[in-house]
């Protein structure tokens, strides 16, 4: 069990290395806000939660308000803890290892990401290299289509 907690973490951050469109801004080169919102309609089929999302946790990290941010997570979550791999169960469980999960690194990274510098791959958007990754958490059917999403925190590799 413990092997694929381990795997889940590894898989995360080698996907955000290895399948990173770089869908936005490239050598600071200036992009629109149309062309952002195209491409992430590419991928998603929507962008409207995505930017959403991002605004909500940027301001929900900078308020260090723990309850708003468990209520945005998709549970079970993996971090690490102590040096360990640990999943997260609960927003209880959440809220009470918050200050080892929310580092102070991971607060700098989300107060200086740029919503057009975020890296955007087909398991969803990321913060930073991949400290936090969100994305849509229905079923498939409606991950790139026009229907409702359900955006949620699915990684915080907060070992980075």
């Amino acid at each position: 069990m413990k092997c694929k907690y381990i795997l889940t973490g590894l898989f995360l951050f080698i996907g955000s290395v290895l399948y990173n469109t770089n869908v936005f801004a490239e050598d600071n080169v200036q992009v629109s806000d149309q062309q952002i919102n195209a491409k992430l309609d590419q991928l998603y089929g929507s962008h409207d939660e995505y930017r959403a999302f991002f605004k909500i946790l940027k301001e929900y990290i900078a308020q260090k308000d723990k309850t708003k941010i468990a209520n945005l997570i998709k549970y079970p979550l993996i971090v690490q803890l102590d040096g360990k791999q640990v999943s997260i169960k609960t927003k209880a469980q959440f809220i009470k290892n918050y200050d080892a999960i929310i580092t102070p690194k991971i607060e700098y990274i989300v107060s200086q990401q740029k919503f057009e510098n975020m890296l955007a791959t087909y398991r969803g958007m990321a913060f930073g290299n991949g400290e936090i990754w969100f994305a849509n958490v229905l079923p498939d059917q409606s991950r790139h289509g026009k229907e409702k999403k359900l955006i949620k925190i699915i990684g915080i590799n907060n070992f980075m």
